[in-house]
This record gives structure tokens, sequence and C-alpha cells, in this order.
């Protein structure tokens, strides 16, 4: 693939997706999952309602959805390091691009039956406030918009996730997480103190 860009993508995001050892399939479904993200626009449905849009991921056996606001972008999981100390759901972290980002297993926080780490495995890159993290996705499916309408409320328990990290389910049975009630719980900051 090299620099040549031969009229697909930028240049210099292809020649860093290189650098990064990525092979063509990973860097096509980087940059397909980043135009569907840039080229969707959010607007008014059918019934007049304005639309928001989630970026949708798999955890186990279920469906996921995390505001698009908070996603800055999509990464194959690569080269993470373990961190000594930390809670059990703090699986390592990561280096994207020089910033150092905490991975946090959300299936491990919520108690939900793991399959293991496998080389298919993402890294959603949230950004809450001055909160920075990565989240740990079995895959990412696509980005959605529904409407607030769309979102029922009312859960039953769903598979150990706490009722306060939830903002409801898609009709679609996609669980929309509160993501900024997950960057924001207490267990989510590290004590330096053993």
């Amino acid at each position: 693939m090299g620099s040549s860009n031969g009229g697909n993508g930028h240049p210099k995001l292809q020649d860093r997706l290189v650098n990064l050892h990525l092979d063509e399939e990973e860097i096509l479904s980087i940059l397909t999952t980043r135009a569907s993200i840039l080229a969707r626009v959010p607007g008014d449905d059918s019934r007049g309602q304005t639309l928001r849009q989630f970026v949708t991921f798999n955890l186990g056996e279920e469906r996921y959805g995390v505001d698009v606001r908070f996603v800055e972008e999509i990464q194959p999981l690569k080269d993470l390091t373990l961190i000594p100390c930390t809670p059990e759901f703090v699986v390592g972290a990561v280096n994207i691009r020089g910033s150092i980002l905490p991975v946090i297993d959300v299936k491990k926080f919520f108690n939900i039956p793991e399959v293991g780490i496998a080389y298919f495995n993402k890294v959603l890159v949230i950004r809450v406030g001055e909160m920075h993290l990565g989240i740990l996705a079995d895959t990412v499916e696509e980005v959605m918009d529904l409407a607030n309408e769309d979102i029922e409320p009312h859960l039953a328990t769903l598979s150990g996730v706490h009722e306060e990290f939830i903002e409801g389910v898609s009709e679609g049975q996609v669980i929309i997480l509160d993501i900024e009630a997950l960057a924001n719980d207490r267990r989510m900051i590290i004590h330096e103190d053993i």
C-alpha cells in the first residue's frame, strides 16, 4: 500500500496505519468506520424528532451503544501493556499516537460472562470531559440513528449491568450505555496507594 494514494482515502492517515503494521483489511475497516461516522449528519426522522447517533458494539452475546459524541475513534487492540495494582476491569493500557490510555473491559465491570481477549478485539477511544480511556469491544458493528422516543427507559435486569449505567434499550435490543455515568463512577479513579 505504501505512501501512494491512488485516489483512495487520505494518504497521511493511510501511511500512519501502515506504520502501525495493520493489514489491508484492518486499514479498510478503520477507514470505512471513520468515513461512516463522519458522513452521517444527525437530523430529524420522519416523525420530526431529532435523531442521536450511537456506535454499536458487542460484548459477549449482547449489543451495546455509546453516543457518538463521546467516541473519538475505533482502533484494533494492539500492544496492550498490563498495569499492575489496578482493578480487575482495567485490562491494561495502549499507546495511541503518543497518548497512553487505560483500557477498560466493561464485561468485567458489569460481571458479564467473558470469552477472553482475542486478536480481533477493538478499542473504542472515549473522551468524557477530562476522562480519556479505551473501552474494549468484542466487535464494532455500525453507527445507528435513534430518536429519544426509540429508547425505552424501563429496564429489566440486563446481564448484571447496573441500571445507573444504562440510558435505555432500543427497539432492536441495543443497550444504550450512559457513558458519562460510567466514566464518572468512583471505581474508574485509580488510586496510587497499593
